[in-house]
């Protein structure tokens, strides 16, 4: 994004505006979601409305729910994921834009590991959690979030805090990222058993 635009980018190097009048000041995530061989690009940004773009159109298209204001997502076994304050939102199974009913999943702590600052994905069936203060595992990733997620379950793993969005690396099922503990700056990996300093 760009002076509140959203641009397309071929790979002839065409530039197009796909949508105007995006909050300026918003931090934005974007990922990919493929389905009947359609990909959607969906935006999240943490000030606004997220929009979806299916790669053709000529513009995007709003999504509503509590994608809204949400700047951290991920997709992962054929759902959205998005995270916003302390809470999980998801979509149901085979869908980009219609969320489950049973949202959100919160975790459940006191508070002291802080907001969720990262979703990453790690296989159909695990995902990492990195908070502000803590790190958790996400186990179970097909929820059955249509019924109040009785397949899922959030263990903290770490109480290595990860204060910075953008600083995430994620080779094979291993995840390199910039954390703190104790006010300490380090590089860390996690595979979602251990959490080890590089640094």
């Amino acid at each position: 994004t760009a002076n509140t635009r959203i641009f397309s980018i071929t790979t002839a190097g065409v530039k197009a505006v796909i949508q105007t009048g995006m909050p300026a000041a918003s931090r934005w995530e974007f990922c990919e979601y493929r389905i009947a061989g359609v990909t959607n690009v969906l935006m999240f940004n943490s000030d606004g409305v997220p929009q979806s773009w299916d790669s053709a159109a000529a513009g995007t298209t709003p999504m509503v729910g509590p994608g809204v204001n949400c700047g951290i997502c991920m997709v992962n076994n054929g759902r959205v994921w998005v995270a916003k304050g302390r809470s999980i939102y998801v979509t149901v199974d085979g869908k980009h834009d219609t969320w489950s009913a049973a949202n959100p999943l919160p975790l459940d702590e006191d508070g002291s590991e802080g907001n969720i600052v990262k979703l990453v994905p790690l296989d159909r069936a695990r995902a990492l959690v990195f908070c502000e203060r803590a790190i958790f595992l996400l186990q179970g990733t097909d929820p059955g979030a249509e019924s109040g997620f009785p397949n899922l379950r959030i263990v903290r793993i770490d109480w290595t805090g990860a204060p910075a969005q953008r600083a995430f690396v994620k080779i094979g099922h291993a995840v390199y990222f910039l954390g703190s503990t104790n006010g300490k700056y380090r590089l860390y990996m996690t595979d979602g058993s251990d959490v080890l300093p590089l640094s």
